[in-house]
């Protein structure tokens, strides 16, 4: 059983390989955006497990929908006590309880996931087709739930392949294993336990948020465009945002769809350290470099390559 195992693993990520399934019903790719949906549209809680080598976490998420957007509050059970809090475009990381600035995350791995199956939702049927190759699902078994397994293979080094477990019944995904290029696992999330609630029965409140100006009484200092003369293949800019925490940061969310890269600007502080080249935590791969007096840093669940090449190809605009 085993040597079927690594057999069929290796036929998936040998490159020139098609991949092909007969399966009836619904294809992969209805599973892919059904769930996109579940992910954005739905109130759940549940306990997270996820696995990095020799570090295993345990994470508490709450997700919910409110007029102003989705919100969602996730905190570690194991380890340092590390929370992070979004109510609509209101981002909070808090360590021990404190608010921390954007050198401390990347100094010090947060253990939290940025989309627990780092999946950005802005992916397409255009999107998929093109640059993933999918395997429709086979029958599986997480959370005491039916599960249908998708695998996901990239078509180029640029990105890391996935395989995924969903719910059979609402497609909300359970679990999700990140694969190499050679298909073996670098990081594996699932869940133990998830409740979704609807509406009426759904009790818990957004997390507070304070705004900008309680944080801080600095003058606003604007921070330059930035334009990409070349990109990985796929990859698009789906948000561009500005912010204080607690100096001026732009952040530029760039997504393949199913991949996804954070560009972080803010000018250059000489008591503040900055990230000058590669960095690695965990499955996450961080690239920075100086641009005249500001600071470009690319942080994603993608290859180094990726995340070098975004940087390099970045272009300051006054």
């Amino acid at each position: 059983m085993r040597a079927r195992g690594s057999c069929l693993a290796l036929l998936v990520f040998l490159p020139g390989v098609a991949l092909a399934s007969t399966t009836t019903g619904r294809s992969a790719e209805a599973y892919l955006l059904r769930m996109q949906k579940m992910l954005f549209t739905v109130n759940y809680h549940g306990i997270i497990v996820f696995q990095h080598n020799t570090m295993l976490k345990a994470i508490a998420i709450t997700h919910g929908q409110a007029r102003f957007g989705g919100w969602e509050r996730i905190s570690t059970l194991n380890g340092p006590p590390r929370e992070l809090l979004k109510n609509g475009h209101r981002l909070e990381l808090l360590f021990d309880g404190h608010p921390v600035r954007l050198m401390h995350v990347l100094a010090h791995y947060t253990g939290l996931p940025q989309n627990w199956v780092g999946f950005s939702g802005h992916f397409s049927r255009t999107l998929l087709h093109e640059y993933w190759f999918l395997l429709l699902p086979k029958l599986g078994r997480v959370a005491d739930q039916p599960a249908r397994i998708i695998l996901i293979r990239p078509q180029d080094r640029y990105r890391y392949g996935y395989r995924l477990w969903l719910d059979a019944h609402n497609d909300f995904p359970l679990r999700s294993d990140l694969l190499n290029s050679r298909g073996q696992v670098i990081e594996q999330m699932m869940f133990v336990t998830v409740h979704w609630y609807q509406n009426g029965k759904w009790h818990e409140q957004p997390p507070v948020v304070p705004p900008v100006a309680s944080r801080t009484h600095r003058v606003a200092i604007r921070i330059p465009q930035c334009r990409f003369a070349n990109l990985p293949r796929g990859f698009r800019i789906v948000e561009d945002t500005t912010a204080q925490v607690p100096g001026p940061v732009r952040h530029i969310l760039l997504s393949d769809g199913l991949a996804s890269v954070s560009v972080f600007i803010h000018p250059l502080h000489p008591k503040t350290p900055t990230l000058v080249g590669m960095a690695r935590m965990g499955p996450v791969t961080a690239f920075g470099k100086k641009i005249g007096s500001y600071s470009l840093i690319a942080i994603g669940e993608v290859p180094p390559r990726t995340v070098r090449w975004i940087i390099d190809q970045a272009r300051l605009t006054p």
